[in-house]
């Protein structure tokens, strides 16, 4: 948890959850201003009166194989009350605000997000980085063709009932969330047609939604300009339906 410094003000700070790729990926602690591939800038965020949660849910690693397997066919299930529980202890202890939640994600994070607004309407505010958003068409048209059926257990037509069950794409129609798609324009892992078919929906549905795709990149910006241009809308996105501590949200 990163949260701004001085006392948490009355009702909490508005609240950022963060899942990780991966998903056998981890946070872990380090000084955040020294990666360039962070998706989140957390001494940016906590300067702008936004806690930061970041969650080692089910499918992390570093501790042990039982828990890295623990979401094995079950992407969406365990990992997403994971962290939904994080963020109730957060609430119940006054640090979040539950009036003003946030998710955010990259690649199986990104996934987590999109799963997360089609799940709850708990969330104000969807940030989707690279995401996976519909688990058939991903799993053959990735540049890892078998990731998806190492992850859920079988190939998708050995399980179609689970993969379309727990695409964020199957579930788009519960979303109310505005939600901000960022995604590079050749990215070989989660192709941009992830996001391109979750933006179409999302407008169809006439939920709040904006896509930006980022030219000549891949999975995940490796230009300076383009990672700092996603920080910006990140945050721009954030303060304006969340706000902060001492300014109301947009209407």
């Amino acid at each position: 948890l990163t949260r701004p410094a001085g006392q948490v003000p009355e009702g909490g700070y508005p609240l950022v959850v963060e899942a990780h790729g991966g998903p056998s990926y981890s946070f872990f602690e380090y000084y955040p201003g020294g990666k360039s591939w962070l998706i989140s800038p957390a001494g940016a965020l906590a300067y702008q009166g936004f806690a930061l949660f970041r969650p080692n849910i089910r499918g992390s690693s570093g501790y042990g194989a039982e828990f890295t397997y623990a979401n094995l066919a079950d992407w969406g299930g365990g990992d997403f009350r994971d962290v939904m529980e994080g963020v109730g202890v957060l609430v119940d202890r006054g640090i979040a605000d539950p009036k003003r939640l946030a998710i955010m994600g990259q690649s199986y994070g990104g996934y987590m997000a999109a799963w997360a607004v089609t799940q709850t309407d708990a969330f104000k505010a969807g940030i989707v980085v690279d995401g996976i958003t519909d688990l058939t068409s991903d799993a053959f048209t990735t540049d890892i063709p078998h990731y998806m059926a190492d992850n859920l257990g079988g190939f998708a037509w050995e399980h179609p009932g689970l993969y379309g069950a727990r695409s964020p794409i199957t579930n788009v129609r519960n979303v109310v969330t505005p939600t901000l798609l960022l995604h590079g324009e050749n990215d070989p892992r989660v192709p941009l047609g992830q996001a391109q078919e979750f933006y179409a929906a999302l407008k169809i549905l006439k939920v709040p939604a904006r896509l930006v795709i980022y030219p000549r990149a891949g999975h995940y910006p490796g230009e300076t300009a383009q990672q700092l241009d996603l920080w910006e809308r990140e945050i721009e996105w954030l303060l304006t339906y969340l706000g902060t501590p001492a300014t109301p949200a947009a209407k």
